[in-house]
């Protein structure tokens, strides 16, 4: 059974694993394998990651192995303070398990509950259609283009930027035993 949680300082090592083999399944995550080798150890991407009003992660684990991981960070301005930016990945092995949704729905919980933040950001590669179908039925909506996002083996992709936005869903709160009361 697949649970999500927060990371841990003891993911560590398990998470830098995990970031070099997801790394090599896909080319639509921000870094490569060898980035990943060349740029950071176990100890700096928990640094990274340890500040909870900035950066919250959020690890998918079967098996006490790490197979999904969405990340929402900010940034640390209060001009800023209303949005933030997502990024997902999940081990290929787990694709097709809706591992991806738990992640999504979890980490905007997180943004709306916790930061309270009025607006959620992301970028897509045009040709990633299994992302942009998980976007979407969250809510996502295409806001812009790039013309170049990434570049790959030379190869320059071009992307969307997508945004969900927080502030105009209702909320529902307590009223009283018998009822409910909607809030705007």
């Amino acid at each position: 059974m697949v649970s999500i949680r927060t990371f841990e300082w003891e993911d560590a090592n398990e998470f830098y694993n995990y970031l070099m083999k997801v790394a090599d399944q896909t080319p639509y995550l921000s870094f490569s394998g060898e980035d990943v080798r060349v740029r950071f150890t176990p100890e700096m991407l928990a640094s990274q990651i340890e500040n909870d009003h900035l950066n919250i992660s959020f690890l998918a684990i079967d098996r006490q192995k790490i197979i999904g991981l969405s990340q929402l960070s900010r940034n640390p301005l209060p001009r800023f303070a209303n949005r933030a930016e997502f990024a997902i990945s999940v081990d290929k092995d787990y694709w097709g398990k809706h591992i991806g949704s738990q992640l999504l729905e979890k980490t905007i919980q997180w943004g709306e509950n916790r930061w309270h933040v009025g607006g959620i950001y992301l970028d897509v590669a045009n040709d990633n259609e299994r992302a942009f179908n998980l976007y979407s039925k969250y809510g996502f909506k295409i806001i812009g283009e790039y013309p170049i996002l990434i570049t790959v083996d030379g190869r320059d992709l071009a992307g969307k930027m997508m945004y969900k936005d927080l502030r105009n869903k209702p909320r529902v709160r307590k009223r009283s035993v018998s009822g409910y009361k909607l809030l705007k």
